[in-house]
Order: structure tokens, then C-alpha cells, then sequence
């Protein structure tokens, strides 16, 4: 649905593998597609859990430019009124570290929290991708 949404206005090109052996192997791939694609921001979506201790959205990023995107990312989603854990180092993250183009993942919500399948459901996919196109878009044409 973000492809779809984000191919309005930019060139998208989706780095998933169709097949991987490892974990690490699927990641390299996608590294590697996004480093010979030459692309001007990378982006991961995912969901996150926490043994249903947490909830709210998270965005990762490791550059300057990364952290612009991961902030207005971030309020988009903190704007439907899923709690803010910020914007955060991702130093640890294969893709963030490895990709050449600036890099981000965004942890929508978490799968493990009542509270955020509560508002995933009520707000549906369609609301919170265009609340992460919004912040992409508002640093990509400003």
C-alpha cells in the first residue's frame, strides 16, 4: 500500500527478495539492489514487539538527511495518535548502516500491544501509509 502511495510521486523500486537462504543473506540483497540502484532514500517498514510491554512508533536513521525523514515520519504517525518513542539512532541496523543513500526503518507499531491493534484497526493501512507518504514527502519537496 506505501508503494503504491509513494509511486505517485516518486520513482520506487522495492528491494525484497524473492528468495533468500538466510536472514542475513535477505538483507545483503536488499542492500546491495538499493547500492546499485543508486537511490536517494531507502526505507524499511516493519512492525515491532516487545513481549506486549511497548507500544507507539519508532523511526530509525543513522545520517542527517536520514533523521529528517525519520522525524516528520514520526509525527505523521505520533499524529494519528500512536505514542512517540522518537526518532533513533540506528547504528545497529544492517540496512541503515550499509545502505549508500540514506536510510530509514520505520517501526509502525507494535503487533504485541492492545492498545496499538486498537488503533491499527480503527485507523486502518490506508491512514497510516499515507501518514508515512506525508513524511516522506513533506522533506522530499520542501
Amino acid at each position: 500500500m506505501l508503494e503504491k502511495k509513494l509511486k505517485l510521486k516518486h520513482e520506487v523500486l522495492c528491494v525484497t527478495p524473492t528468495k533468500a537462504l538466510t536472514v542475513k543473506d535477505s538483507l545483503i540483497q536488499r542492500v546491495n539492489k538499493s547500492n546499485s540502484w543508486n537511490a536517494d532514500l531507502y526505507v524499511s517498514l516493519h512492525h515491532n514487539c516487545f513481549n506486549g510491554q511497548a507500544h507507539g512508533s519508532e523511526v530509525f536513521a543513522l545520517s542527517k538527511v536520514g533523521f529528517l525523514f525519520a522525524e516528520s515520519i514520526q509525527n505523521s504517525l505520533c499524529g494519528l495518535g500512536f505514542w512517540d518513542r522518537g526518532a533513533k539512532t540506528g547504528e545497529h541496523l544492517f540496512v541503515i548502516k550499509n545502505t549508500s543513500a540514506p536510510a530509514i526503518l520505520i517501526e509502525n507499531f507494535f503487533v504485541d500491544s492492545h492498545r496499538d491493534c486498537e488503533m491499527y484497526l480503527s485507523l486502518g493501512p490506508d491512514k497510516i501509509a499515507n501518514a508515512i507518504a506525508k513524511g516522506i514527502n513533506d522533506v522530499a519537496f520542501k
